[in-house]
């Protein structure tokens, strides 16, 4: 009998531990990503590349060197030395992957892939396709385009250290 009583005491204590300290939120898979990115990101890399009507890459740069900082609501702090601007964000799943998705004026309406996600390191992916072609011109060049792919690696600024 004892050892049936302590069986039940274990398996509550597990299952407690189990639960997501520090948050009111319900355990569900969209929580556990939203309190996984609460917090500040900073980017350490990436790069926008540019595809032609072939998807041949026609072009390449450096992406936008953001801050993140997620509330773990649904305000995302977006910051560059020059500049800060807010947008909403929720976290959506599709396909057996992970979302961000940001609306609002600032950026305006995105759709981030979730590539990774661990404790101080986060990579966002966003693919976005033009059906009419867009241009970009660098220097004096004048560069036609379908679509992009920017990939963007963080890390986290205030994650705990181990």
């Amino acid at each position: 009998m004892k050892i049936k009583l302590l069986a039940i005491v274990m398996l509550t204590a597990i299952a407690a531990t189990g639960c997501l300290k520090d948050s009111k939120q319900p355990v569900t898979h969209i929580n556990d990503v939203n309190i996984a990115l609460t917090g500040t990101w900073t980017a350490t890399s990436g790069t926008i590349k540019y595809y032609d009507a072939n998807n041949n890459q026609v072009y390449s740069e450096n992406a936008p060197a953001y801050t993140f900082r997620f509330d773990g609501n649904s305000t995302l702090y977006i910051s560059t030395p020059e500049i800060a601007m807010t947008e909403d964000y929720s976290i959506t799943t599709a396909d057996n992957a992970d979302y961000v998705n940001t609306t609002g004026v600032a950026i305006g309406n995105h759709r981030y892939a979730i590539s990774l996600l661990q404790a101080r390191n986060l990579k966002l992916t966003e693919k976005v396709n033009y059906p009419e072609g867009s241009t970009l011109t660098v220097g004096s060049n004048i560069i036609n385009f379908f679509s992009t792919v920017q990939v963007t690696n963080y890390q986290k600024k205030d994650a705990p250290q181990n």
